[in-house]
């Protein structure tokens, strides 16, 4: 005799005797075999057994859709045997014959163990209408949980399963309560294999999956990229008969596919969620994490009155030195350390906060929410404790590095209404504690406010400034002390605002936090380079007449340096002697090496470099060894000091017996007494500028002061510039 198993991913399995003679099935309620399946015909096929010699004929009836035996469609009449697999739409409908069947029932192997490779992708072929719908339901189902109960259901309804259970690999043991022993499990993950058998370890005081006798099992792996990731394990009652393994195991072999693939779907969402969430270097929360927590934070505030959390904002100080002088490998092997110290500690000090977050915002920059703290003083205490113990030394690849880092602090009570506006806010704090010496820990309060709204303020005027083209170029006389003739002079940045002319001190911290820095140092060149072209065509000198223009440590750093001095000397063009360029030791700070090779390119071009403020800072002899300098500059602090303190005068005389046997010349800054240049000369200083001479001057006195200096006598004090 012969039975279909009709088999379909939305009802229970059901077995169909074939009468002898034609059955005819399809969508038409008067067929034989009904299929409820939009996909079939109302008669879509035909199935003929022929009692006498035991025969199935199969034929398609003009189907829409087509009729499939084994994956393949048929267009002729083809003859069926036991466990041919018909498709029609969605449904699935194994022959079975019953002597075949019989004989399954009598094989008293307990364990059939069948490698998946080859049998996967029949099982694909096979089964691929079926894979194709479960996967389109899938999209839509983005949890895993639930993702495996709509596959479960699906495999239980297909081969008429009592039970069936996904298990992820590193929860496989757990199927040892429902009777798989647990070296059939091992065995399973090991050869990567499926495998049908019949538990023989039943206890009583297990679940009912395990509490009916001669039961029928499957075990199939999951596999990505040939790792067993999860199993499959499905139950039923072997009578009248068990699992077939060319029909019910392919089934389930063909799903595991879809398995696979929503693990693999879940496992990409969650590393894409962790990765928008955490930072990749150190693992911590990002910003865009520490905001989601700080907005429950803002919530429970709102909800509560006397809740209290507070922001700290970390930043290493002199980080970049780290990276310029060890390099970025060491550098990001030190944020890692660093983030891992602050974890540890932080952990140790629980107690104060019933929620912590730390995050990395990027390069050195952390931020660190405590939640639920007693006041403001907790807060204090965690920062300060946290920056003695982060200068503690760190062992970098057997390197002792020494850091510290500045805190800002804010707390909720101030009114914030949004989390960004308390985070710039600890961001303002912790550049306060920059300001005022780094390694410390600061407040925000309405003092750094006031700061702040200032420096807001002198921002959005600078920019104005700029459009309205309120900055000038003044130019103040360097003059040869020995025959008080002119040689060159400074252009000085001053800014005719409305309210007067400010000289840089006043703006000029604005001008480098903003960025503005970049914009005037390229108009200054251009400015004073074409400024000096008109001089020198005015008043023809041999050497000609130079112009000295200071230049920030960012002009000095860029990759577009060379192409801007080219740039502006051929525009003016004026002789490379004519330029010198003012450097301070801020230059050479960061980079050195790079810093060396960008000013022997700039020598190489003839560019005189002269180093400003020389000992003010932080320069030693090793810039003078190392770096191109032609000229030094004596600070005007030295030459105020010279008349009145015997120390004042060591120094000056210290610095030309540096400068004279490197060939370097010297030029004092800030002469306004006859005493001083005097002295000057007297220890054979070549050059100096100051208010004796004259001050900054526009451009059109400055041409009347150089006209002036060139008609006095030799060795003749030019006095009534001075007060031009």
């Amino acid at each position: 005799m012969w039975s279909l198993m009709v088999r379909s991913p939305d009802a229970e399995m059901q077995e169909v005797l074939l009468k002898e003679g034609k059955n005819i099935l399809g969508r038409s309620p008067d067929v034989d075999i009904v299929i409820h399946d939009d996909s079939a015909s109302r008669y879509h096929a035909q199935i003929e057994f022929t009692l006498n010699n035991n025969h199935l004929i199969l034929q398609d009836l003009n189907s829409t859709n087509g009729t499939y035996v084994n994956g393949k469609q048929i267009n002729e009449s083809q003859m069926l045997t036991h466990q041919d697999q018909i498709r029609v739409g969605r449904h699935l409908l194994t022959v079975i014959s019953s002597e075949s069947r019989q004989k399954v029932n009598d094989n008293k192997d307990k364990t059939k163990s069948i490698v998946t490779g080859d049998l996967m992708m029949k099982s694909i072929d096979n089964y691929a209408v079926l894979l194709h719908d479960i996967g389109y339901q899938l999209i839509n189902i983005p949890e895993l949980d639930k993702a495996f109960a709509k596959i479960t259901e699906t495999i239980r309804l297909m081969i008429g399963a009592d039970d069936c259970l996904i298990v992820l690999q590193d929860q496989a043991d757990d199927l040892v309560k429902y009777g798989v022993s647990p070296e059939t499990i091992q065995e399973v993950i090991k050869q990567n294999s499926a495998t049908i058998f019949t538990s023989e370890r039943i206890r009583s005081d297990s679940s009912d999956l395990t509490r009916k006798r001669n039961r029928s099992m499957m075990l199939v792996p999951v596999t990505i990229e040939d790792v067993v990731c999860a199993l499959i394990f499905v139950t039923k009652t072997q009578n009248p008969f068990g699992f077939s393994q060319d029909s019910d195991l392919q089934l389930v072999i063909a799903v595991s596919h879809q398995v696979a693939l929503s693990i693999q779907r879940n496992r990409v969402e969650e590393e894409l969620l962790h990765n928008a969430y955490h930072d990749s270097l150190t693992g911590l929360a990002n910003r865009a994490m520490l905001l989601d927590r700080l907005r429950h934070s803002f919530q429970r505030g709102k909800r509560n009155p006397g809740y209290l959390f507070a922001i700290l904002f970390l930043d290493i100080d002199n980080f970049k030195i780290v990276n310029d002088s060890l390099g970025h490998a060491t550098g990001d092997k030190l944020l890692i350390a660093f983030s891992e110290r602050l974890v540890d500690n932080l952990r140790k000090m629980d107690a104060v906060s019933r929620y912590d977050r730390i995050a990395r915002f990027g390069g050195d920059e952390f931020a660190i929410l405590l939640d639920d703290i007693a006041n403001e003083q907790d807060a204090l205490r965690v920062a300060t404790r946290l920056n003695e113990i982060l200068a503690e030394p760190f062992y970098i690849e057997g390197k002792e590095i020494f850091i510290t880092s500045s805190i800002g602090i804010t707390i909720n009570t101030m009114g914030y209404d949004t989390p960004d506006d308390m985070l710039r806010d600890a961001d303002i704090a912790m550049y306060r504690a920059k300001e005022l010496g780094k390694s410390r820990v600061e407040i925000y309060d309405a003092v750094m406010h006031n700061l702040l709204m200032s420096r807001l303020s002198l921002e959005t005027e600078l920019r104005k400034a700029m459009q309205n083209q309120e900055f000038r170029l003044h130019y103040q006389p360097i003059i040869n002390l020995q025959t008080l003739k002119i040689v060159g002079m400074e252009a000085l940045l001053r800014w005719h605002s409305p309210r007067g002319i400010i000289e840089p001190p006043e703006f000029f911290a604005a001008l480098d936090t903003s960025g503005l820095i970049n914009y005037i140092d390229l108009w200054a060149l251009d400015y004073a380079c074409k400024d000096v072209a008109k001089i020198q065509e005015a008043f023809p000198m041999d050497p000609p007449l130079y112009v000295s223009v200071n230049i920030s440590a960012n002009f000095v750093r860029s990759h577009e340096t060379i192409e801007i001095l080219d740039d502006v000397l051929k525009k003016s063009k004026i002789t490379t002697d004519a330029l010198h360029l003012e450097i301070t030791e801020r230059v050479g700070l960061k980079n050195e090496e790079a810093t060396l090779e960008l000013l022997k390119v700039i020598q190489e071009r003839g560019i005189h470099l002269c180093l400003d403020d020389f000992g003010t800072g932080y320069s030693t002899l090793s810039y003078l060894l190392q770096f191109p300098i032609a000229g030094l500059k004596i600070d005007r602090s030295f030459v105020e000091m010279m008349t009145s303190e015997p120390k004042g005068y060591r120094i000056i005389e210290s610095l030309k017996s540096l400068a004279t046997p490197l060939g370097m010349s010297l030029i004092a800054e800030g002469i306004e007494t006859e005493k001083q240049l005097n002295m000057l000369k007297e220890m054979g200083i070549e050059y100096g500028q100051g208010y004796l001479f004259a001050k900054a001057l526009e451009i059109d006195r400055a041409l009347q002061f150089i006209q002036d200096n060139l008609n006095q006598k030799p060795s003749a004090l030019p006095g009534k510039a001075a007060s031009i």
